[in-house]
């Protein structure tokens, strides 16, 4: 049973990911992009506690959906950084209306 604030919030986040066909890896990954910018690879895989070769799977998933893009950094090769592409910026906002549509 549905009995406190936090818990509507959660169900609305939860029957919004429902509705998009997303995990909620690519979703946490998705909304912190369009929050934050770029951020590291790495950073997205320990948002999703889950590991680097994890998230290197994940996140070329999200390229080929054309939800993100990847690119190296030019000062370390070894360092790959992600942001969110319009067509992914499009779904994080279709999700945010959805989750305030769930909380009416």
């Amino acid at each position: 049973m549905i009995t406190t604030a936090t818990d509507i919030a959660i169900k609305a986040v939860i029957d919004a990911m429902r509705e998009s066909k997303l995990s909620p890896n690519r979703v946490a990954i998705l909304l912190a992009l369009s929050n934050g910018g770029t951020m590291r690879m790495t950073e997205a895989a320990k948002l999703c506690g889950i590991s680097t070769a994890a998230g290197t799977g994940l996140v070329l998933s999200m390229v080929k959906a054309g939800l993100i893009y990847r690119c190296n950094s030019s000062e370390d090769l070894r360092a790959v950084y992600i942001t969110i592409t319009k067509a992914g910026r499009k779904l994080s906002d279709e999700l945010t209306d959805q989750v305030d549509r769930n909380l009416k």
